[in-house]
Parts: C-alpha cells; sequence; structure tokens
C-alpha cells in the first residue's frame, strides 16, 4: 500500500496520523488483513519499542486491547484496568464494532508513535 492518506471531515475530533508508505507485514489467506510495526515511547520503559497494530481503513479511531495496554504501561495499571487519570474521559466514548456491538473503553491514551522515518506524533488510543 502506497501513498493512503485520509482527509478529516469537519466535526471530526480525531487527531489524524497520516502514513506515506505501510509495509504489509502479514495476510491471511481467509480475510484480507494489514499490519504495520509503529516505533513507540512508553512512560514505563525507556527506549523506543515495536507496536505491531492492524490497520483499519474504516476506523474512526485507534484501539488498544487491554492485555497489550497492560504490557505497556504497569505503572498506568491498578487491578487490571487503566488508572483513573486514564479511566476519566472513557465516559466521553462510545466504540461499536461493525455488527453495532458495544465495545468497553476503559481510557484514553496518547502515545508517541512514529513510523519510518516520519515525525513522532502523540496519537489517542
Amino acid at each position: 500500500m502506497h501513498e493512503f492518506q485520509t482527509d478529516p471531515e469537519p466535526d471530526d475530533n480525531f487527531e489524524m496520523l497520516t502514513f506515506n508508505n505501510v509495509q504489509i507485514s502479514s495476510l491471511k489467506s481467509t480475510r484480507d488483513e494489514a499490519f504495520v510495526k509503529l516505533n513507540v515511547r512508553l512512560t514505563s520503559r525507556p527506549g523506543i519499542h515495536k507496536l505491531v497494530l492492524k490497520v483499519d481503513t474504516g476506523a474512526q479511531g485507534n484501539t488498544l486491547p487491554l492485555r497489550i495496554y497492560r504490557q505497556m504501561f504497569p505503572d498506568l495499571t491498578k487491578n487490571g484496568l487503566p488508572t483513573k487519570n486514564v479511566a476519566k474521559a472513557a465516559h466521553q466514548v462510545r466504540l461499536t464494532a461493525y455488527n453495532s456491538t458495544n465495545i468497553p473503553c476503559y481510557g484514553i491514551i496518547d502515545v508517541p508513535c512514529k513510523f519510518k522515518d516520519s515525525g513522532w506524533e502523540n496519537t489517542k488510543f
């Protein structure tokens, strides 16, 4: 996939992260799925880390499974869930799957992300 870019709609409140070149690291024969490796900086661990994400061009936001969040931010986890300073904005977000099933949102966090040689962007998850 080359030169992927979207223009936000006027009422879109999401930050936009644009990829100039996405390298597909995995394709499954039963369903077309694309994954990308992003560099991330974590508050709990020094250095730059890799985060593998599924590319969903129809999504309006970025999500992290709780198990990945717990690994990335053990210092921001209490009783297996995000701490109150992260979870405070969760009531403002409603996540739904394509079949209209509700997806629980436990909080919002900004993660510094970088794709290859692009600049660092604080991206909401």
